[in-house]
């Protein structure tokens, strides 16, 4: 059985230790990538608001998932629960299909070594992560 969950200050602390150092875990690379590609590009204002931003996200994100256990009732958070026991498998068919990828991209990686050639799978997946046109176009930086 769970431990009986409270709402004192120290409960809400212990969970909010215990959720940053779990999602420490995803969330470290791709904030390391950001802000310190950031601190080294010379821009120091520049890494301050990715760092800023990225905390805004990240505390919404997590507030918004405090606020949603904390609000809910006990029914609901019940009815999550069971809906809950699929999520290993949607993961495990998702993270089957990506693993499929990847290996299929070494594949691929290993066959154009001496010949370039195309591949109508690569070409989809490179032309669907391309970005979408923009209709306005920045200004250069000074």
């Amino acid at each position: 059985r769970a431990p009986k969950v409270t709402r004192s200050l120290p409960s809400m602390a212990l969970f909010g230790a215990a959720y940053a150092t779990a999602s420490l875990g995803c969330t470290i690379a791709p904030f390391l990538a950001i802000v310190v590609s950031a601190f080294r590009s010379g821009s120091t204002g520049e890494g301050i608001t990715l760092f800023t931003a990225y905390a805004a996200g990240m505390g919404l994100i997590v507030g918004a998932a405090s606020l949603t256990v904390a609000l809910t009732r006990t029914t609901a958070v019940t009815r999550l629960r069971r809906l809950g026991t699929i999520a290993p498998r949607l993961g495990g068919g998702l993270l089957t299909l990506v693993g499929a990828y990847v290996a299929y991209y070494g594949w691929y990686e290993i066959r154009a070594l001496p010949d370039p050639t195309t591949d109508p799978v690569i070409d989809t997946a490179a032309a669907s992560s391309e970005p979408l046109p923009t209709p306005w176009t920045p200004p250069d930086r000074l």
